[in-house]
């Protein structure tokens, strides 16, 4: 999709889109490339999905882009994420 819209996210970019709705759909790019499209039910497994994929790839940037298809979907993705990121992560 992104190559499609030719938008202007670097080559060394990691991008994770995320589609939120009964079923939530992740589509993640990698060098320009999408590696991975899947579908979850469960947004903590989809959360769980995404830490894993920002620590074993490295890039220039990270970006997590949710969409608003269900805005209580996406904001409890958000939620998630950032609970997830604060309890995980060291600063």
């Amino acid at each position: 999709m992104l190559q499609k819209l030719n938008l202007d996210y670097d080559e060394n970019d990691l991008v994770i889109e995320i589609d939120p709705g009964h079923q939530i759909g992740l589509s993640v790019f990698y060098f320009g490339k999408e590696i991975e499209s899947s579908f979850y039910l469960s947004i903590e497994e989809l959360v769980l999905h995404i830490i894993d994929i920002l620590g074993s790839l490295r890039a220039k940037q990270k970006i997590i882009k949710i969409g608003n298809g269900n805005m209580d979907i996406a904001k409890k993705i958000e939620k998630l994420l950032n609970l997830k990121f604060c309890s995980s992560f060291e600063l």
